[in-house]
């Protein structure tokens, strides 16, 4: 997967972002453009804001939609920010899906952990257009091929080695997780990985990877670039603005593999 981002920020209360991406992952066989708007309120240890993203799918002009509310919180106790969040997610292929979506977080100089968890309203199964088999005697049997949204969660556990390089603004990323999402005769295990190299919140080049034995093997290569419009609210020496990152979680809603309905006449 290949990934182009476009950022711009016009104050402390707005950001938008234009996502190109190429490629596969699991759950859907296609790239997608997403375009998203985050409106930012916050002070020195409280920030809430608003996440809204929309995607256009490469196959046949399916599209996605997010809408999420966060919440995030510099404790000067433990010297970290808590976050949580609550996502409206939709899909639209030749059926919709809809679902709801909870996550929370825990960022740091050291190390960032983050856990997702993904709902869908129904188990409504949608199905393609059916394809009859005829034989002698006038027996057929129709297979209609349907698939469905599936519950589950990701999680990730990360580093961006701030605390032990001596460069201010440019440090590597390291994150490391796994995904479940329950389904049809077997469930969904798999793994991830991603490795990034990143200058302050503007710049980032990762390479991303996951394996599970459904939806195999999926690698990713994302290309990020942020323009600051604000730099008196935003100083230049402030490298690393960790309320500025994004909120990691799967876009897509993943649907199950394609299963086959079989009717017959005998």
């Amino acid at each position: 997967m290949l990934c182009w981002r476009l950022e711009a920020y016009p104050s402390d209360f707005l950001r938008t972002y234009v996502n190109i991406t190429e490629g596969k992952g699991p759950g859907y066989n296609s790239g997608y453009t997403t375009q998203g708007l985050v409106l930012d309120f916050g002070n020195n240890t409280l920030h809430t804001f608003v996440d809204a993203r929309f995607h256009l799918l490469n196959n046949n002009h399916r599209w996605a939609t997010n809408l999420g509310l966060g919440v995030r919180y510099w404790s000067p106790f433990f010297e970290r920010v808590f976050g949580c969040n609550a996502f409206y997610d939709f899909r639209k292929i030749y059926g919709s899906y809809q679902q709801y979506g909870a996550g929370i977080e825990m960022l740091g100089d050291d190390f960032d952990i983050r856990i997702n968890g993904y709902f869908p309203t129904s188990r409504k199964k949608h199905f393609k257009s059916p394809h009859t088999f005829s034989f002698p005697g006038g027996f057929s049997t129709t297979c209609r091929r349907y698939h469905q949204p599936l519950t589950g969660g990701d999680a990730e556990i990360g580093s961006s080695f701030s605390c032990w390089n001596h460069y201010d603004c440019f440090y590597p990323y390291i994150g490391i997780g796994s995904y479940f999402y329950s389904q049809k005769c077997h469930n969904v295990v798999g793994g991830k990985f991603r490795l990034g190299i990143h200058y302050a919140n503007r710049f980032s080049f990762e390479i991303r990877t996951a394996y599970d034995s459904t939806f195999k093997t999926s690698l990713q290569v994302v290309f990020s670039f942020g323009i600051n419009f604000d730099q008196k609210l935003r100083p230049a020496q402030d490298c690393d603005n960790i309320y500025d990152q994004p909120i990691e979680r799967q876009e897509i809603i993943v649907n199950s593999k394609e299963f086959c309905c079989w009717h017959a006449n005998w």
